[in-house]
């Protein structure tokens, strides 16, 4: 009983409520969730969530990295900088982005 409890700790989502930008705080305006997964074998967290991110990491913490780190790479290249010359997708990106965080 114990290791399954400690398996469904290992799988519990992640949920992201900000993170910092180049300085910048923001929040997200609904919590976003991770789906988590350990492979016990592998000793490998990988989780799955908004915005179609897909992330891997030897520890929780090294795993909530990556995935800050995809949403810093998706804010800077879609919605700090002007629209000017993108594409439909990248517009939408773009708004959903915008519609997810807010600057503190």
């Amino acid at each position: 009983m114990a290791s399954q409890d400690a398996m469904h700790a290992h799988e519990a989502p992640l949920v992201i409520s900000g993170l910092e930008v180049d300085g910048v705080s923001l929040r997200a305006v609904t919590p976003l969730r991770f789906d988590v997964t350990f492979n016990p074998v592998e000793a490998l967290y990988a989780a799955t969530g908004p915005f179609e991110i897909s992330a891997t990491g030897g520890s929780r913490a090294e795993l909530e990295e990556e995935i800050a780190g995809a949403l810093r790479l998706l804010w800077r290249d879609y919605a700090f900088f002007a629209p000017v010359g993108m594409s439909a997708e990248a517009l939408a990106l773009r708004q959903e982005l915008l519609g997810t965080f807010a600057a503190l």
